[in-house]
């Protein structure tokens, strides 16, 4: 059974082990921290029988946008409808807050998750050259509500 929960500090040793096992970017315990302490409603993470599988980082950029920082779910276990949970619950959780908008970047050469935030309906609006740290490109993806 899957659950989403908020973020709690305690989790953040798995919070770095999933992302440093899904994600090309490297990002520090301290990092993961400040998101929580910028906006705890915009960390959520996703447990299957109490393990953690799946976050989602996101902050607020004004009173009623928001930025997804990281959508990650565990490699070995994609494909089952987690990064649509943590998302939807995100999106729903937003927008019953009376945000008009949301965020991302994404890296160009990511099909597969370019293709699954526009089925969120999310939109391409620019690509930033250069944005990640290995020099690749990124698509600026955003969703009005």
């Amino acid at each position: 059974m899957l659950r989403i929960r908020e973020f709690s500090p305690t989790d953040v040793r798995r919070v770095r082990s999933i992302s440093q096992k899904a994600l090309r970017e490297r990002y520090s315990r301290d990092f993961f921290l400040r998101i929580y302490e910028w906006w705890r409603g915009g960390f959520i993470v996703a447990e299957m029988s109490g393990v953690l599988v799946g976050v989602l980082a996101a902050t607020r950029t004004t009173a009623t946008s928001a930025r997804i920082l990281i959508l990650v779910v565990r490699e070995d276990i994609r494909s089952r409808g987690i990064g649509t949970a943590l998302l939807g619950h995100f999106l729903s959780r937003i927008a019953n807050e009376a945000f008009t908008s949301v965020d991302l970047e994404v890296r160009k050469s990511n099909l597969r998750a370019r293709g699954f935030y526009q089925r969120f309906g999310f939109v391409a609006i620019d690509v930033i050259p250069g944005f990640y740290t290995d020099g690749e490109d990124a698509v600026k993806m955003t969703r009005v509500f």
